[in-house]
């Protein structure tokens, strides 16, 4: 039992707010987000539009790292079906 789990988590965003803050405009939470975009939709906009761009760019280094986690895998036939029989 450590107690030291919640005080490391709260560090641990901390120093990310503190680092990347300046840049991401430290909206860390989607409740900021909404509760700004209330207020300034453009803010919003700009942030959501930022986001979906970093994951983006972020699946598109993870294709060209490990393509064959993008494979499709086949199909299977199901083994049995609930389907009732008609009674001729």
């Amino acid at each position: 039992n450590n107690h030291y789990y919640g005080l490391a988590i709260g560090l641990v965003v901390a120093s990310g707010a503190i680092t990347v803050g300046p840049i991401s405009g430290g909206a860390f939470n989607p409740a900021v987000v909404i509760g700004l975009g209330i207020s300034n939709i453009s803010y919003a906009l700009e942030v959501i539009g930022s986001n979906l761009l970093g994951g983006a760019i972020a699946a598109g280094c993870f294709y060209v790292v490990v393509p064959e986690e993008f494979e499709i895998a086949p199909t299977t036939e199901p083994v049995a079906t609930n389907e009732a029989t008609p009674l001729a």
